[in-house]
């Protein structure tokens, strides 16, 4: 999303990090792209540029975040009259894990909301205490997820059940908001995930979507690998100690030449999108299905 319309239905709006003393992941609400069509993943890549995150722990990261999106809400054009966002950083750190909230209108420990954004960004987390050992953090649209599905969801994890399910839950609580707007409000029906574990090799990601798709997506990275299946039983790891990776995906289909070229104004790699034949909506390559109306994609 930028300013109010939708401008495309794809974007990486996960990132993994390490740091000096953490690992995590990065995600987002609110602002979809600046007024230089950036958005705030590509936000946090500028970020590592500057200061590299493996020379920072998390609380100078999580202030860096903070002070960063601050000056760039407010450098914002008046095109934008909605300025409400929110990071969400979910961490291991310190043999434990923790859920922060870098937001100028909620936070991880907050029921409420405000309607409209702050002038300054706060920084808000949630721990396992005893008692609550589990921890489950909305943002953004949390309002339209049913209290049922989160308690399906605090049992499940509370019973150990296996990570895919506990996925498969998270993602169609998403998807369920998505349909209850009709499939044209802020929540969209391509799921992005990202499950991390304690140890550094321990990131799993995938994109769930009606009708599925035949491109393979990381999360953006900062300074750690994940390994990628390129199918019949072999493999690619990416990224590394020292390294940042955005916007990465591998497509085996016959439509791999011609994809994702290079676009040298942007400064990145595109992926096309095409106005679906029914409701207009964009279906990028890759997509089976319109993320919209469900019509099957022309590609």
């Amino acid at each position: 999303m930028g300013k109010g319309d939708t401008l495309t239905e794809r974007s990486t709006k996960l990132t993994a990090f390490v740091c000096l003393d953490a690992k995590g992941i990065i995600s987002y609400n609110g602002i979809g792209w600046d007024d230089d069509l950036k958005t705030p993943a590509e936000w946090l890549q500028e970020l590592h540029q500057t200061t590299p995150f493996s020379t920072l722990c998390l609380k100078q990261i999580l202030e860096l975040l903070r002070s960063d999106a601050e000056i760039r809400v407010k450098g914002l054009s008046s095109a934008y009259p909605d300025r409400r966002h929110t990071y969400v950083i979910a961490v291991w750190h310190e043999g434990q894990t923790s859920i922060y909230t870098v937001s100028n209108y909620e936070g991880a420990s907050r029921e409420n909301k405000d309607t409209e954004a702050r002038p300054s960004f706060d920084i808000d987390m949630v721990v396992p205490t005893p008692g609550k050992d589990i921890l489950i953090v909305a943002t953004g649209a949390k309002y339209k997820i049913k209290q049922n599905d989160l308690k399906r969801l605090e049992e499940a994890a509370r019973m150990n059940r296996p990570t895919s399910e506990i996925k498969n839950i998270c993602t169609k609580i998403v998807k369920d908001v998505s349909f209850r707007q009709g499939r044209r409000g802020s929540v969209g029906t391509s799921v992005q995930w990202s499950v991390m574990g304690e140890n550094y090799q321990d990131l799993y990601y995938g994109l769930d979507l009606p009708g599925g798709t035949t491109l393979a997506e990381l999360p953006n990275l900062i300074g750690l690998s994940a390994s990628m299946a390129l199918g019949g039983g072999a493999s690619v790891v990416l990224g590394g100690e020292g390294c940042s990776i955005k916007d990465t995906y591998v497509e085996s289909a016959p439509h791999s030449a011609e994809w994702g070229r290079y676009d040298p104004v942007l400064k990145r790699f595109r992926i096309s999108e095409t106005p679906c034949g029914r409701c207009g909506a964009k279906i990028p390559d890759g997509y089976q299905r319109c993320p919209i109306c469900d019509v099957k994609s022309a590609k």
